[in-house]
């Protein structure tokens, strides 16, 4: 997410607790003049490359859903400035290997 300001200059996802933003669909990032565009539009500091399944966000869920629990309760949405997060996918669980993957095994 990124809050909407045309001051700033990165194409880099932001979330602003209690302001109003606005959100690109997945694979597209805001640019400077406010439109949504894909990574390689992107001017200036360039947006990080996570493993397979797993996407970048500034803003992460303090607990996302793992082999161990799948739909984890009362998590918050956690901004920490200056710290890269990347996450799995949604429809991706964390697994013991810290891998994203779809399907978890069966213990």
């Amino acid at each position: 997410m990124r809050k909407l300001d045309p001051l700033q200059v990165s194409c880099q996802q932001q979330c602003s607790p209690g302001e109003l933003i606005c959100q690109c669909i997945t694979g597209l990032f805001r640019n400077d003049y406010g439109k949504c565009v894909p990574r390689s539009q992107c001017e200036g500091q360039p947006v990080p490359e996570c493993p397979a399944n797993e996407q970048y966000y500034k803003c992460g869920e303090r607990c996302e859903p793992t082999c161990k629990d799948p739909k984890p309760v009362s998590c918050q949405q956690q901004c920490v400035e200056g710290e890269l997060i990347c996450q799995c996918k949604p429809g991706f669980y964390r697994d013991d290997s810290n891998t994203c993957v779809s399907k978890c095994k069966k213990e």
